[in-house]
C-alpha cells in the first residue's frame, strides 16, 4: 500500500514537473515570437507619387500610404491622411520621399485666397526694378507696372508671397546671404497671362513689404 502510494507521489510530482516545463517553453516561445515581431514592426508612411517643387499643394501633388520597417522610419515621418491638411511643400522633393512634419508648411493666408494658386518663375533682369538682393521665401510683395507711354506706375498685385529666392546656380538661398537671380512668386492663375506680359515687356516693379 505504501508503495502503491509513494509510486502515485512520484507521478504526480513528474506530471507537475512536466506541466512547470511546458508552461516554461511555451512562455518562452511567445516572448521570441514577441520579439520578433517588434524587430519587424512596421510603419505607416506618406510618400511623394511624383517629383514636387516648394510652394505645391500636398494634396493636389499626390501621394501615398505605404508601410515601412520602424527602424527605418524617419523622425517626424507622416503616417496619418488627417495630417495632411491646407499645406505645401516647404522644399523641392523627389518621387518616392517619405513626407515629414518638416517638409511642410501651412500655406500663407494671402494663397489660400486665390481661386486657383500657381506659381510663377521671373529672373531678376526680367524686372523694371526690385529689392532681389534681400529677398526670401516667406517675403511679403506687392507689384507695381510701369506704364511705357506716360511714366506712371500703378499698384497691380498687393499682398503677395515670395516661394523661393534662387542665385544664378539655380541654389535655393534660404537662410543664405547672395543677391536673388530668379524668384519664384505666388499667384492666381488668371492673372498669370497679365502677370508674364510685364515680366517680357520689362515693367513690373517689386517691392517688398515690411511687417510694423
Amino acid at each position: 500500500m505504501m508503495k502503491k502510494e509513494k509510486i502515485r507521489k512520484i507521478k504526480t510530482g513528474s506530471m507537475i514537473a512536466a506541466l512547470v516545463t511546458a508552461f516554461s517553453v511555451f512562455g518562452c516561445m511567445l516572448y521570441v515570437e514577441k520579439k520578433t515581431l517588434e524587430d519587424y514592426e512596421k510603419k505607416t508612411v506618406l510618400v511623394t507619387s511624383r517629383q514636387t517643387e516648394a510652394g505645391e499643394d500636398v494634396t493636389e501633388a499626390g501621394y501615398v500610404a505605404v508601410q515601412i520597417d520602424a527602424d527605418l522610419c524617419p523622425e517626424h515621418a507622416i503616417g496619418d491622411h488627417d495630417m495632411i491638411g491646407d499645406v505645401v511643400f516647404s522644399h523641392d522633393m523627389g518621387k518616392g520621399s517619405i513626407i515629414t512634419t518638416d517638409d511642410v508648411k501651412e500655406r500663407s493666408q494671402a494663397v489660400r485666397d486665390f481661386d486657383e494658386p500657381v506659381i510663377a518663375g521671373l529672373r531678376a533682369e526680367d524686372i523694371s526694378q526690385a529689392g532681389c538682393g534681400v529677398l526670401r521665401e516667406g517675403d511679403r510683395i506687392s507689384i507695381y507696372r510701369e506704364d511705357p507711354d506716360t511714366g506712371k506706375i500703378y499698384l497691380e498685385w498687393d499682398e503677395l508671397y515670395v516661394a523661393g529666392a534662387y542665385d544664378s546656380s539655380g541654389s535655393d538661398l534660404d537662410g543664405r546671404d547672395g543677391s536673388a537671380s530668379r524668384l519664384n512668386i505666388y499667384i492666381d492663375k488668371k492673372d498669370v497671362e497679365r502677370f508674364y506680359e510685364g515680366v517680357s515687356s520689362k515693367t513690373l516693379r517689386i517691392v517688398r513689404m515690411v511687417d510694423r
